[in-house]
């Protein structure tokens, strides 16, 4: 039976529940502006009722209460909602990276005062247009040379520009990837500590937000998969789910993995890939773009959207190098016309293979009077001639050894639908088991294909990174090469499956002017900026919205809080007063019965 000190006990865990309580509540009210914080809540619960009934128990009217305790302090957290947050930040770091790297990239295509690359490139064949007029004039010749050296070095400090940027993109990465492994570190530091709070008996709810703060700002580098289990333990898998940067050991206790950064990975050595203690398990390169069915983990994060920037630079500055490989090409060959009755051509006016190493020819730069001024007609006609230029191009840097003679024979189709068999053994001397180097790759295709198509019909290009290019006379729409399945030497654009026995090459064949082609590279760098900008704003309205949801059940509500101290303090107080009368209940009882 409920002893003397039965109602005084009843009221000192009243007290001590409530004091409790408004303990938590200031808690939250001191963190209401805190970021990454969770409202925290005290369960109250009855406690064990006096008399519990048994067998053995005597039982009396009714069941008597003993009064109340807090079972434990609850954290507020949905989730669901966690997992939305992460992978609305997941998209807003790729986003945020890509239209960074792509307002970088506009700045290379500014005209600044009219002396851009499409206003020295009118200049330039304006001037070859004077010397038409006045093909002898010194003056004029002078000009000429002097357009262009100034397009020359336009186009070498343009792709510098761009080389620029592409460090900077892989700089930009292997911080980043450092910043994972320090997140990984603390978060694993963090979780051994959570675990022994739980093993002891405790709610470790602060340690809880830190930890999960810190998971919030590792989905911004990449996609990541988190399992957390009831003991502290955590997983996480970041972008793909073989990459397994936080695990149990197998003994509870939370280890980190090393993330490391894998640059000129792959077969051609030109792409970037992620290894995890040394285990390459990553493929950046493949996962920079994101696709209706794209792997999960694909285009999200930071990581990736710098990726996927370094692809799009590279491919800007590949068409950047197509350009000038085509007006070197093109120029030589229209201002390098023989006079009647000489003995040797004139020298090439531009030198090099691309916009990294075009120059005007020395002797040209010192004579201007070695330019011809009867070719001057031809080489202005350029500017509005279509000139075409082929999108496909692969690296030859390590030269090509053909194990098998079949590995020599393509099949090549041009826009119009011709289609003729080349063997490089056969029309080009070229033999099983030899290394042969590009220039000599080079120049077996391009006498293959003027042996079958007529000379020059198609011509074969070769720019400093040892890639081939080939650019058409006439006609525009779809260029292919097909070979046999498992000929590794295929020249052209992406590969694709028409048939299981054969791998074919296709490329699209653009029929442009220099000026057209050059302000299709600055719509699309524009276009870009414009396209990843509107990305960007629609990643953070659904950020936004999801962490207004996220705070409303989560995040501090001042008024709300404030309303509980009240509530609080009123338990206290009329616990307090129950204190008091059972004071004086007690005092009557002992001090004035006689």
């Amino acid at each position: 039976m409920p002893g003397t000190w039965f109602g005084l006990e009843i009221a000192k865990r009243g007290t001590m529940v409530h004091r409790k309580a408004l303990d938590v509540t200031g808690h939250n009210i001191a963190n209401a502006s805190t970021p990454g914080y969770s409202r925290q809540e005290a369960v109250i619960t009855p406690t064990t009722p006096w008399a519990r009934p048994d067998l053995s128990t005597k039982m009396l009217p009714g069941q008597l209460g003993t009064g109340s305790d807090v079972t434990e302090v609850r954290r507020i957290r949905d989730y669901y909602l966690d997992v939305q947050s992460r992978h609305s930040g997941s998209y807003e770091g790729y986003w945020e990276k890509k239209l960074d790297m792509a307002k970088r990239m506009e700045t290379v295509f500014l005209e600044p005062d009219g002396r851009g690359l499409q206003a020295t490139l009118l200049n330039f064949f304006n001037d070859w247009q004077d010397l038409n007029n006045n093909p002898q004039d010194p003056g004029v010749k002078k000009a000429v040379k002097e357009s262009g050296d100034e397009l020359a070095a336009i186009f070498r400090q343009m792709h510098s520009q761009l080389a620029t940027i592409n460090e900077s993109i892989n700089g930009s990465l292997q911080y980043e990837v450092d910043q994972v492994n320090q997140l990984v570190t603390k978060i694993a530091d963090l979780s051994n500590t959570i675990i022994h709070v739980i093993r002891n008996g405790a709610q470790p709810n602060d340690l809880l937000d830190e930890r999960d703060n810190l998971l919030d700002q590792l989905a911004k580098y990449g996609h990541i998969n988190v399992t957390t289990q009831d003991n502290g333990m955590i997983e996480v898998r970041f972008i793909e789910s073989a990459a397994i940067l936080l695990k149990n050991d197998g003994y509870d206790k939370v280890v980190a993995s090393k993330v490391n950064l894998v640059t000129g990975a792959g077969a051609l050595g030109n792409e970037n890939h992620l290894s995890v203690d040394g285990m390459d398990v990553i493929n950046l390169t493949a996962l920079a773009d994101y696709y209706s069915k794209a792997p999960e983990g694909a285009g999200k994060g930071s990581i990736l959207g710098q990726e996927s920037a370094r692809l799009e630079n590279e491919a800007v500055s590949l068409k950047l190098d197509r350009l000038a490989a085509s007006i070197i090409e093109n120029i030589n060959r229209a201002a390098g016309v023989p006079r009647p009755g000489d003995v040797y051509p004139p020298p090439a006016f531009f030198q090099g293979t691309s916009a990294a190493d075009i120059t005007l020819n020395e002797v040209i730069k010192a004579d201007p009077e070695k330019i011809i001024g009867e070719n001057a007609l031809a080489v202005a006609r350029l500017r509005s001639t279509p000139i075409n230029t082929l999108d496909g191009q692969i690296s030859l840097r390590q030269g090509i050894t053909f194990t098998n003679n079949d590995q020599m024979k393509f099949t090549v189709t041009l826009p119009d639908g011709t289609s003729k068999d080349i063997d490089l053994g056969l029309d080009s001397g070229l033999t099983v088991s030899t290394l042969y180097s590009p220039e000599e790759i080079k120049a077996a295709i391009q006498n293959a294909l003027d042996k079958k198509f007529g000379k020059d019909e198609i011509r074969v290009g070769l720019n400093e990174d040892a890639r081939l290019s080939f650019s058409l006379k006439k006609g525009d729409g779809k260029f292919e090469i097909a070979s046999k399945k498992g000929n590794d030497v295929l020249f052209g654009g992406n590969a694709i499956k028409d048939d299981p026995d054969i791998t074919v090459i296709s490329t699209t064949v653009l029929n442009t002017t220099f000026e057209k082609y050059f302000q299709g590279i600055v719509a699309q760098v524009g276009a870009a900026v414009d396209h990843h900008d509107k990305m960007l704003e629609n990643q953070q309205a659904i950020g936004q919205q999801v962490e207004a949801l996220r705070q409303s059940v989560s995040g501090v509500s001042v008024d709300e809080e404030l309303t509980k101290v009240i509530q609080f303090q009123y338990g206290y107080q009329a616990c307090a007063r129950m204190i008091a009368l059972q004071d004086e209940m007690l005092d009557y009882l002992i001090n004035r019965i006689r």
